[in-house]
């Protein structure tokens, strides 16, 4: 067994299921695959890295400034809404970005979340996205987005 499932496979059941997300199935086998999805694309950027520059400390430095601004725009620590417009397109290229909105629509686009809440139809789990800034032209992500 490769060690990245294994590692997805536990680090995956104990935050998924200690985070309090959605308690389905299907959601938490989604959330298994991002997991193991990000682990190898991870695993694969460094090794680019790893490929490309020869010097170790080099690397690591450049490596360590990637993984910063790949968090920093992931939609996470900065919300997608309030990126300037002239760094938006580090969000739609970022991995992490990917992998957040998709966990984000995995959750909220469940069947807990679909009490409607406004006058316009739209649940609970489309406000909070809203709210969150997990839109595209107006509209909350659709579950389309995780896949």
């Amino acid at each position: 067994m490769p060690s990245s499932l294994q590692d997805a496979l536990i680090y995956g059941s104990i935050v998924y299921w200690f985070s309090g997300y959605v308690p389905l199935a299907a959601n938490y086998f989604v959330y298994l695959l991002l997991l193991l999805l990000c682990a190898f694309t991870c695993n694969v950027m460094f090794s680019v890295f790893s490929a490309k520059v020869r010097d170790r400390p080099a690397a690591l430095a450049a490596m360590s400034v990637s993984v910063v601004v790949l968090i920093l725009f992931s939609g996470f620590t900065v919300q997608p809404d309030v990126i300037p417009p002239y760094y938006i397109w580090i969000y739609w290229i970022n991995l992490f970005a990917w992998i957040f909105r998709a966990v984000v629509v995995n959750e909220y686009r469940s069947p807990p979340f679909d009490t409607v809440v406004d006058s316009d139809g739209s649940t609970q789990g489309e406000a909070i996205m809203m709210r969150f800034g997990f839109t595209l032209n107006g509209e909350a992500f659709d579950y389309v987005w995780v896949w």
